[in-house]
């Protein structure tokens, strides 16, 4: 499990985070949403070890992240960024090859089948010898998805879960693979492993979510299953909207409409 505790991180005098706790569990899919400078990228970087907090603690199954070699780190999680650049002409399976640096244990056979693999899963099997740079923004980051799922492989390995970090993973995407990319991260949740993903789209949070975290201004504002938090109260205190938050028939299921109300 990764774990933060209190975690604040200071640009000059203004607090990114602060005293932010937040867990990130195996067997769960974890949202954070929130507005705009929430600090949401902040604390999946923070959890991941990609930023240092100025005080707080973070932990990976009860170990000081920092005390973590990076290359160890790499092989129990796996962490896709908003954007990723490339400024060589690589391949798409060039690329998504790179994921297996980290595994350096595989066999042959899996190394050939395992970047075709997780190509066919963000439905892009026929590009591997097309140009990554010739490709759309949602296509290169279905690419560097088949990468992370090629890093990390199974979502449980030898009784130790792994995880995924999805930092946006739907913002560049058509709705068919909006649902595709959550659904894989769905799987691998069901699978044993953790995710944490961050999402803007209230609708998807509540779909998949298991665990929701909602921000503003640097704090936890609310957590818990998106049936308690996605109320009409959180639309207006967290988001400065006056919106009403619907509920499905079957199940309960909390829906936002883009319809203010007066």
């Amino acid at each position: 499990m990764f774990e933060a505790e209190n975690v604040t991180i200071r640009i000059g005098s203004r607090n990114i985070l602060n005293a932010v706790s937040a867990k990130v569990e195996p067997g769960k899919l974890t949202v954070i949403a929130g507005p705009n400078g929430a600090g949401k990228s902040t604390l999946l970087k923070v959890l991941t070890g990609e930023l240092k907090p100025d005080s707080g603690s973070v932990r990976f199954d009860g170990t000081p992240l920092a005390a973590l070699a990076p290359h160890r780190l790499a092989a129990r999680r796996a962490v896709l960024p908003q954007s990723s650049r490339l400024a060589f002409p690589f391949t798409v399976l060039e690329v998504v090859r790179l994921g297996l640096e980290c595994r350096p244990g595989l066999s042959p056979a899996l190394r050939r089948t395992a970047p075709l693999a997780a190509l066919e899963k963000v439905d892009l099997g026929s590009f591997g010898g097309r140009h990554y740079q010739e490709l759309s923004g949602g296509e290169q980051q279905r690419v560097h998805l088949a990468r992370i799922l090629c890093q990390i492989g199974e979502p449980v390995v030898h009784e130790r879960p792994h995880y995924i970090f999805l930092d946006e993973p739907t913002a560049s995407l058509d709705i068919r693979h909006q649902i595709e990319t959550l659904d894989i991260a769905r799987r691998f949740a069901d699978g044993g492993g953790g995710v944490l993903a961050i999402l803007h789209d209230l609708n998807l949070s509540a779909m998949y979510a298991d665990h929701l975290i909602v921000m503003s201004q640097g704090e936890v504002a609310a957590e818990g299953t998106p049936r308690a938090v996605i109320t009409d109260e959180l639309m207006e205190s967290v988001f400065g909207v006056r919106l009403k938050v619907g509920r499905q028939p079957a199940g309960d299921l909390p829906f936002v409409l883009p319809q203010a109300i007066g």
